[in-house]
């Protein structure tokens, strides 16, 4: 890597959920696993990796990853247990490494490596140091992407997992980006992939050359703008831009054991779904100004609604007001399958708009 260049560091803990399960039950680690639930609904929340050879992946049913696997082991989400770790790793790369990191999720860092890697005599040197510390502390395994954006070096994590090192460092090693199929290219959605595919674009070097520059346009909007920028190594290269805008949103979602048109019964799975996104914010120190609420009707229909505050949130009865209302407003008392919330445009606890601390235990 250069030296007037950044040196970025993301740091991708592998099939984490599943990973620190086998820390607690070691029969796990050579059989198909996945995160999720024992209702005929429940959903794939991570699969390990034996599972995926079974092609199990995310947000699939249960019920279709167990015909895939018949013998998957299915174990419940435990978010206080992975969460303890997530500090724990956190708290490594602190003391051993730099403070200058930024947490995008439970499992995800980006880490400025610009002024200590040559402590390790290269960007792999310190890559590696860091994969063997947390794996020596922690039982964990992790890839690193190394580059000089936060977009690179996010793109560069994937090619090598599990337990992979990637750098990207000039324009030589950007063929390991420009040859990854398209639906691997990070912030394009899944609609979006498959509109892509249909126009002939299959691997990101595709995307990156593709002539009808005008059709990608009407597509995408300004962000092609920032994706053909990205691509080309000239987006953001500092991490404390992720503390001072949005990154993310945090959601949740729920589908009900059976088909419902019962008001209190929605209402409260609501309400438990509001005291999770309100526990995530906290924990991440975080709060939005956009609230969203979404339902599946029995049907598959679906049906969203939004609205952006002019302050900012994360207790549960602030959520909680604004979701019950947006429910009320697009709620048709036909029989509901899902419901989901969001809390997005968020920005750190340190730029609040407006402090509260209510939870319902107050009202």
């Amino acid at each position: 890597m250069k030296q007037d260049k950044k040196v970025i560091l993301h740091i991708d803990l592998d099939s984490y959920f599943t990973s620190v399960e086998e820390l607690y039950d070691s029969s796990l680690k050579n059989i198909p696993v996945i995160i999720g639930g024992h209702t005929t609904r429940s959903v794939v929340s991570s699969p390990n990796y034996i599972a995926r050879k079974y092609k199990i992946h995310a947000g699939m049913p249960v019920f279709k990853a167990q015909r895939l696997c018949p013998n998957v082991k299915v174990l419940n989400s435990n978010h206080a247990l992975y969460l303890k770790h997530s500090k724990q790793i956190e708290n490594i790369l602190k003391e051993k490494y730099t403070h200058n990191l930024v947490s995008s999720s439970i499992d995800e860092w980006y880490l400025d490596a610009t002024d200590i890697w040559n402590e390790y005599k290269s960007v792999t040197g310190i890559a590696k140091s860091i994969q063997s510390e947390i794996l020596d502390k922690t039982k964990l395994k992790i890839s690193i992407g190394c580059s000089y954006t936060l977009f690179l070096a996010k793109m560069a994590t994937g090619i090598n997992k599990p337990f992979g090192i990637t750098v990207i460092s000039n324009k030589d090693d950007m063929g390991k980006i420009f040859s990854l199929p398209i639906e691997k290219m990070h912030g394009v959605g899944k609609t979006k992939i498959e509109k892509l595919q249909e126009l002939n674009i299959f691997i990101i070097k595709d995307f990156l050359y593709f002539p009808n520059q005008k059709k990608l346009f009407s597509m995408f909007g300004i962000n092609y703008f920032y994706f053909i920028n990205a691509l080309q190594g000239k987006t953001e290269n500092s991490i404390k831009s992720l503390t001072n805008r949005s990154s993310k949103s945090i959601g949740s979602s729920s589908t009900l054991v059976a088909d419902s048109d019962d008001y209190r019964e929605i209402k409260n799975v609501l309400m438990s779904l509001v005291k999770t996104v309100s526990r995530r914010c906290k924990e991440e120190k975080v709060c939005g100004n956009v609230i969203h609420c979404n339902i599946r009707y029995a049907n598959w229909k679906n049906v969203s609604k939004q609205v952006k505050l002019d302050y900012f949130v994360n207790s549960e009865a602030d959520i909680f007001q604004h979701v019950i209302t947006l429910f009320e407003d697009i709620y048709n008392h036909n029989s509901v399958r899902l419901v989901g919330i969001s809390v997005d445009n968020l920005i750190m606890n340190s730029n609040y708009k407006k402090q509260l601390s209510w939870d319902f235990s107050n009202i």
